[in-house]
């Protein structure tokens, strides 16, 4: 059994921090989220990987 390794999902604080980047990227056209999501989150890997999941997650058709 493996030691758990902490990730983005670990840290409460990482999540106000994916909303804000989340909600200006939804401001931009869609041909600009991907460079602004990826400046905002700098070297972060974790927390960019969890803004691209929020933008696909919006971009999802919601079956009502």
């Amino acid at each position: 059994m493996s030691a758990h390794e902490p990730t983005q999902a670990d840290d409460p604080s990482a999540f106000p921090r994916a909303r804000v980047i989340f909600e200006a990227a939804l401001e931009r056209p869609i041909g600009e989220r991907d460079s602004a999501v990826r400046q905002a989150c700098g070297d972060d890997a974790e927390l960019l990987a969890v803004v691209e999941q929020m933008l696909r997650a919006d971009a999802a058709p919601h079956a009502f």
